[in-house]
């Protein structure tokens, strides 16, 4: 009683007593108040100052900020405002009464109150902003036409712009052209479709191609699997081919743009699908002539015309800018050039961009120049054009500049390396040492011509410039430079006259058939000659004999042996190139003793197997690549060691099993890689080094080394193919045999490089049974390695038992992007940090066949995470793409302080501290241990995952959890394979969609696939309280299910109410349904409401095989919205007996099936199907082109709708006991070309009740399995414009049996008698046709 009673004096207390307290504390806290909030102010300004800098860093990165974010930073700065008010009002307030004599309780009272409310309200604010992420990362578009250019919507041009999508869109066109002049704008029209398509998505993929007068088909393979994200292993063009055609048939909608067609291209070569067989991937080509569009037989060509005078004033003005607005004497002038430029866009912008800085009189002797076009004359390009560009070329100040566009022109391939030999051969670069200075300058007047609109793209391996500029560069040189070029043996006129070629500086012959006998050019400087002769290509002896000043030599696919004896006279010679010659002996080459560049590329095999001892002459080489020599065995001693102006060494360094380094680095107890040492000058190096116990002792290589390949070992997995040019990267790839090496790869490297290469940017380490650990962390008090690191790869590394063997600074592998570890059996973890900020670039991760694989990565401090900064999140902020395969021990992608979870439930892959903002892929696979994927509360961990794919994981029961579905927004494909346990896809239990925010989600998933789950019940879990369902995924295109045991229905649309749910009809996105091999299913759909507004009119095609008690395909309400169905498929469905259901409530007159685009029907072994439809109805199929109807033995093909009508004269409609297939309009079939029947179809078909008009174009006929004897001639009557009889499988012993009563049956002449014939006895054709 006691107790009860001081229960009730306390809360009495509480009730009177505190609300008459509480403004005494309010007065009594007063300064305290005001204190606290100064520091809740203070403490939210940091944390404001905090975001805020994330927030500027994640601008700085181009990404997008949180909505939230940038609301919370607006209410910090009210809130901030407000309290200073607070604040300010306070020191203004007179807080005495009585004179000043006494302190002023009410005003305390006020102000303390306000001070108190604002601080409590500021610290909720500051709870508010601790944000996991500010930001998201968005998809970079393509650009199509880069913003300097941009692209003018000309008026005559913006209905063929528009006729040209359409024709894209259209489905009975293929390939669509585009043909013109040059330089009319073919190219920059093609790349606004390309770009216009991409954003109404209007294809899945669309690529972009150059093609070129002499295609290099690699080169455009290249190009279309960049777009696709392919990667090709091959090398052969037929087998890339291969590649790439498989690739683009994986893509639903496709548009190959192929630019500037010279000729017809073998698609098939290039591996491009086309044709009837795949109707997915759309051509748009751009050519000069409409012959060669013809030739490739492009169904619908748009011609491009000039420009109007309006127009080309309008594309003047915006070229030459603001120069021309306010002189109005230059203004007329501009206007007589802007009309000079004939309507071309390439010259008026050539010409706008040179003249906009120019004074009046060099605007007057361009509109002369334009005026008076030069004579040359190009196939195609008109005068005008020439002359625009020739102003472009005329107004480079700089002659290096000028030099330098003129052998871009001439050039047979278009690498900046080769640019860079060239123009150090000839002496073009002024005032440049170094080799790396020369590569600067080549990129810097690269640059410049770019700016001037003479080249069109440029980077550190390749430029390009349009094909018109080419060819009129090419004029430019022959005419002022003497500089000539012949291109598949068109020789010019001018070479009739030998003034001219012993005037000529430069030569460049391109693609000869037919080598020239002699040439006689004392001023000549440059040479370059490729045949494209596969027999006779030996150069004559005298050949070289009349070229004394030669500089720069390059020779392509040539036979040089026996060597010309005339080129040894070649003692001028700086730049030698030769590039897959027939080649033995290079000893020749010691005759030249100026040469400063030689490179040997043999790409096919080279018969090289020795530097002779005569290039001991070359010391002024600077640049030696015989890195395509994979044939080179011997290194004399004493001849690396001579050149010691040598700037750049490129050895054969193969990636291929088969060719590795035959050098031999030890000569008679010589080390040859001693004298690298000697290569002071040295800044890059390729070297293969098979066997690593000749490795000298101590330094060997240049301080000077900037970049570098260095393999030790046999290794060919490869890390990139140089194009022509040596890259920025500095690799290092061991793959050592012996056991007796260093126990870690940081010592190892530490033999070749005393500092152990600091800059490293990628590690391959290959089998190496000796290492340990890759960074030895325990001699070292800071273990600071791997600085620059970027790619680490890890094969086969057996005896690897972890990467490091203690705590790392927070510093190493802050720069790595790429982790790829295989088969490396003893390691437990990838790498250990202390600090959640360790990899912060890290986008790749590739995790394969290792068996004591239990976590990916670990954090062995936890108080460092839940400390720093307020957040306890561990970051992957750039993760893009994640697989981990083979794995059976794996419990956990990042484990903290060892434990993989708190809680007893089965521990997920990813906890809720690891976050993937953008995470885009994830492949899991053979991780026996895998329970589930997601913590149930990591929804936000992988918000922008757009592809997802889970594959033998006997022990996962679910992959996604309720609390994780709502960062699947972006998801776009999944598919989960042959995984045993695996119940439900999406566990959806214990939420009400209907009450819940999620029932305003809509998921963007495109894809699913479901294949090898035996105890799949549910694709998503069905309870009546929970259910995510058919209107949450509005963008599926694709379904497929395969092998799943348990499952009963595809779409259970029973529970929805779509009257309530849809204010308008629902349409879904679904394009393609692959159902197989479901022995329990029932529905495909399973619907409540037969007349429910639900349309699937996207549909494309259905495949249904192998489900044993499926009754039905459709309900009559899907099959009625199904406009778009091109294919069905249905086999192996025994309990089958109809196609389209019958409606619960049938209608009083006929329903009228209409599918105007299915082409293709397959119905095979459904030995109960009856009809198409059970109910009264007629059917139409205006676009049937093939029907297959084979073992379905209870049907008759067809019946004419009208002899069912005469039949059934009373006034309503009844259903026939026995119905055909189909019910029929005499025009339903009048394109059908393809018909194939079987067994007890054969009869039921051929002798029903139908006229000879209902198969009027049937061309193709195959009957198979029939028993009959006979076969009936009478069948030709019905098939007059048959073509070609298929008999297969059948028992016939005799064929067209003709007999004196028959009435003569006529066949159109064009028969083609293929008849092929099994299991026949006997062939007897008896009548006359």
């Amino acid at each position: 009683m006691v107790e009860i009673a001081m229960s009730v004096a306390t809360k009495i207390a509480e009730y009177l007593v505190m609300p008459i307290a509480r403004p005494f504390n309010y007065v009594w806290n007063y300064k305290s108040n005001f204190e606290n909030l100064e520091m809740e102010v203070e403490k939210l300004k940091v944390r404001r100052d905090t975001v805020q800098h994330t927030v500027d860093e994640a601008r700085r990165n181009a990404e997008e900020i949180e909505e939230h974010v940038n609301n919370w930073l607006d209410r910090v700065k009210t809130m901030t405002d407000e309290a200073s008010e607070v604040i300010e009002e306070n020191e203004r307030a007179n807080m005495k009464c009585f004179k000043g004599l006494c302190p002023n309780p009410k005003k305390r009272y006020q102000h303390s109150r306000k001070a108190a409310e604002k601080a409590k309200a500021i610290a909720g604010l500051y709870a508010d902003g601790n944000f996991q992420t500010v930001s998201f990362q968005t998809i970079p578009k393509e650009t199509w036409i880069p913003s300097y250019k941009g692209y003018m919507a000309f008026e005559s041009r913006k209905s063929t712009l528009e006729n040209i999508l359409d024709a894209l869109s259209n489905p009975d066109v293929d390939m669509v052209g585009i043909y013109g002049s040059g330089g009319i704008g073919k190219t920059t029209l093609a790349r606004e479709i390309a770009g216009q398509a991409e954003d109404k998505k209007l294809f899945d993929v669309v690529a972009f191609a150059e093609v070129a007068v002499k295609p290099d088909i690699k080169g455009v393979q290249q190009e279309i699997a960049d777009k696709l994200g392919l990667t090709f292993r091959e090398e052969s063009v037929s087998g890339r081919a291969r590649r790439l055609q498989e690739r683009l048939e994986q893509e639903e909608k496709v548009l190959l743009v192929l630019d500037n067609i010279w000729e017809r291209l073998n698609l098939e070569e290039v591996g491009i699908p086309f044709g009837y067989e795949y109707k997915r991937c759309k051509l748009l080509l751009t050519a000069r002539s409409l012959d060669v569009l013809s030739e490739m037989e492009s169904q619908s060509n748009f011609q491009i015309g000039i420009l109007d005078k309006g127009e080309a004033w309008s594309l003047f003005k915006k070229k030459t800018g603001a120069c021309i607005e306010n002189n109005d004497r230059l203004q007329a002038l501009a206007i007589k050039v802007a009309e000079a430029c004939g309507g071309f866009p390439i010259a008026i912008n050539s010409v706008a961009v040179a003249l906009k800085t120019k004074e009046e009189f060099e605007w007057k002797d361009a509109l002369r120049k334009l005026t008076t076009p030069s004579s040359s004359n190009f196939e195609g390009v008109p005068a005008e054009t020439y002359s625009s560009i020739e102003i472009s070329y005329s107004q480079l100040k700089e002659a290096e500049l000028k030099s330098t566009f003129l052998l871009c022109c001439i050039m047979r391939y278009i690498y900046v390396e080769d640019l860079l030999a060239y123009g150090m051969g000839l002496g073009i670069f002024k005032y440049v040492e170094a080799m790396e200075d020369a590569r600067n300058r080549v990129n810097t007047l690269l640059r410049k011509l770019k700016d001037s609109s003479l080249l069109l793209d440029v980077n550190n391996y390749i430029f390009s410039l349009h094909d018109v500029v080419r060819d009129v560069g090419k004029s430019i040189a022959s005419r002022d430079g003497h500089i000539f070029t012949v291109t598949n043996n068109h020789v010019p006129r001018e070479w009739v006259n030998n003034v001219v070629l012993r005037n000529c500086v430069g030569i460049s012959l391109q693609n000869i058939s037919e080598l020239p006998k002699d040439f006689e050019c004392p001023e000549l400087k440059f040479f370059y000659m490729s045949t494209a002769a596969e027999d006779d290509s030996r150069i004559p002896h005298n050949f070289f004999s009349g070229m004394p000043k030669l500089e720069v030599l390059h020779l392509a696919r040539l036979e040089l042996y026996p060597v010309p004896n005339s080129i040894r006279l070649l003692v001028s010679l700086r730049t030698l190139y030769i590039d897959d010659c027939k080649l033995r002996d290079i000893d020749f080459i010691g005759e030249f003793r100026q040469l400063e560049i030689l490179r040997i590329r043999c790409y096919y095999g080279s018969e090289i197997e020795m530097i002779p001892m005569k290039m001991c002459n070359l010391t002024g080489l600077r640049l030696l690549d015989l890195s395509d020599c994979n044939g080179l065995r011997n290194i004399p001693p004493n001849v690396l060691s001579t050149f010691t102006q040598l700037e750049e060494l490129y050895l054969p360094a193969t990636t291929d099993a088969f060719m590795n380094c035959k050098i031999k680095w030890e000569v008679e107890g010589v080390n040859i890689l001693d004298e690298l040492k000697h290569l002071t000058h040295l800044t890059a190096l390729e070297i293969s080094i098979p066997d690593a116990n000749v490795l000298p002792k101590g330094r060997f290589l240049s301080k000077k080394l900037e970049r570098y390949e260095i393999i030790i070992g046999f290794s060919w997995t490869p890390f990139h193919r140089r194009h022509g040019t040596p890259g920025t990267s500095r690799i290092v790839r061991l793959k050592l045999e012996t056991s007796s090496c260093c126990d870690d790869v940081q010592k190892f490297l530490s033999l070749l490089d005393r500092e152990g290469f600091p800059e490293l940017e990628h590690l391959h380490v290959e089998n190496s049974p000796c290492f340990r650990t890759v960074v030895d962390c325990v001699e070292s008090e800071s273990c600071h390695r791997f600085l620059f690191l970027q790619s680490l790869s890890l094969h086969s590394v057996l005896n690897l038992e972890m990467i490091h063997n203690h705590r790392l600074r927070a510093e190493s592998f802050r720069r790595l992007r790429t982790i790829e570890v295989k088969f490396c059996h003893k390691l437990k973890n990838i790498l250990s940090f202390s600090t959640y900020r360790a990899l912060p670039l890290l986008q790749e991760v590739d995790v394969s066949s290792s068996d004591n694989m239990e976590e990916i990565f670990a954090i062995r401090r936890e108080e460092d995470i839940n400390n720093d900064e307020g957040t306890d999140q561990i970051e992957f902020k750039y993760l893009s793409s994640l697989t981990l395969n083979s794995l059976p021990k794996l419990t956990s992608f990042c484990s903290i302080n060892g434990n993989k979870d708190m809680l007893d439930t089965p521990t997920p892959l990813f906890n809720q501290k690891v976050t993937f903002p953008s995470l885009q892929e994830i492949k899991i696979s053979k991780s026996n241990n895998l329970k589930t994927v997601w913590h149930m509360q990591a929804k936000e961990s992988f918000c922008n995952i757009n592809s997802m794919e889970v594959s033998c994981c006997d022990k996962l029961l679910t992959v996604f959890h309720i609390n994780t579905l709502e960062g699947l927004s972006m998801l776009k494909s999944l598919a989960v394979f042959n995984c045993a346990s695996v119940e439900e896809i999406f566990d959806v239990q214990m939420v009400n969609f209907e009450e819940s925010h999620s029932s305003a989600i809509t998921y963007q998933i495109r894809k699913l696939c479901f294949k090898g789950l035996p105890k799949l019940k549910h694709i998503w879990k069905k309870l009546a309280q929970a259910k995510l369902s058919f209107k949450h995924l509005p963008m599926l295109e694709s379904l497929t299910v395969d092998e799943c045991n348990s499952l009963e229905e595809i779409f259970d649309l029973q529970k929805e109410n779509f009257e309530e749910s849809y204010s308008t009809a629902v349409t879904s996105q679904l394009q393609q349904l692959c159902i197989s091999r479901l022995p329990k299913l029932k529905h495909l759909w399973n619907i409540k409401d037969p007349q429910a507004e639900l349309s699937f009119n996207s549909l494309e095609q259905v495949n249904v095989s192998d489900c044993q008690i499926l009754k039905d395909i459709f309900p009559a309400s899907i099959a009625r919205s199904l406009s778009q169905l091109e294919k069905l498929d249905v086999q192996n469905c025994e309990q089958v007996e109809e196609i389209v259901a019958m409606e619960v409530e049938a209608k009083a007159a006929a329903t009228i099936f209409d599918f105007p685009r299915v082409t293709s029907i397959r119905l095979y072994n459904l030995p109960r199907l009856r009809t198409f439809y059970p109910g009264v109805h007629s059917s139409k199929w205006s676009g049937l082109k093939e029907l297959e109807v084979v073992h379905c033995d209870k049907i008759e093909l067809a019946s004419e709708l009208f002899s069912f009508q005469e039949n059934n004269q009373e006034s309503h409609l009844d259903t026939p006991t026995q119905q055909p297939l189909f019910w029929v309009e005499k025009d339903s079939f009048s394109n059908l070309e393809k018909l194939k029947l079987a067994g007890k179809d054969i009869k039921m078909t051929l002798l029903g009740k139908f006229s000879e008009q209902l198969f009027c174009n049937l061309k193709f006929l195959e009957v198979c399995y029939d028993k009959s004897v006979v076969f009936p001639l009478c069948i030709l009557q019905r098939f007059r414009h048959l073509q070609e009889l298929r008999l297969r499988f059948s028992s016939y012993s005799e064929i067209f049996s003709y007999e004196k009563d028959e009435t003569h049956v006529g066949i159109d002449s064009n028969l083609e008698h293929k008849l092929l014939l099994h299991l026949l006895r006997y062939l007897c054709i008896k009548g006359e046709f």
